[in-house]
């Protein structure tokens, strides 16, 4: 057996993929050191994983929103995402959390709501206590149409994504520039501090 040059590995992602900004390149590297890795401690395919060097990436600008920011962009936000994006506000929940939130993990009653560990991106359950903000949320929702088991829907269907057009056209009415859907934790966090 002998040991993959890791030279190859780097030609092969860096030729294949130089459009793609480094921190896009640096994941596939981390698929295929893991790949690797396999192949060497489980599979005994190779002696042993080449070293491969990543990228350095750029540090992100944290942002979040002002108190008047978020005025503004509920305002323009089409009724499905408004929920969605108070919601996200009040909790600082992801958006896969949000968007797949099933009515049988809240307790209303309690204003608690427990995400099973299955959807969590570390694997444990998640409980949250429901602020003000979230239960009113909630208690339109279920004055309404309600789902048969997920919370949050558009046209009467379980949705995955909330920053579709629907979410960047709002943004550009509201005058809010270099934000993403996932800042709204930051914004949530900020908020707490």
């Amino acid at each position: 057996m002998r040991r993959p040059p890791a030279e190859l590995i780097h030609r092969t992602v860096e030729e294949g993929k130089a459009e793609q900004t480094p921190a896009t390149r640096n994941r596939y590297y981390a698929l295929l050191r893991s790949i690797l890795r396999k192949a060497a401690t489980k599979w005994g395919m190779i002696d042993r994983a080449p070293y491969i060097e990543l990228h350095k990436e750029p540090k992100g600008i944290v942002r979040h929103l002002t108190p008047e920011e978020a005025r503004r962009l509920l305002v323009e936000l089409p009724p499905y995402l408004r929920n969605v994006v108070e919601f996200a506000l009040a909790t600082g929940l992801r958006m896969s959390n949000i968007t797949g939130l099933q009515w049988s993990w809240i307790d209303l009653e309690r204003r608690h709501v427990l995400i099973p560990g299955i959807v969590m991106k570390n694997g444990q359950p998640h409980p949250l206590p429901l602020n003000e903000t979230a239960i009113g949320v909630l208690t339109r929702i279920t004055s309404g149409w309600k789902h048969a088991t997920h919370v949050f829907t558009f046209k009467k269907k379980p949705f995955r994504r909330a920053n579709a057009s629907g979410w960047k056209e709002a943004l550009k009415r509201a005058g809010i520039a270099n934000f993403r859907f996932h800042d709204l934790r930051h914004t949530w966090a900020s908020w707490i501090i």
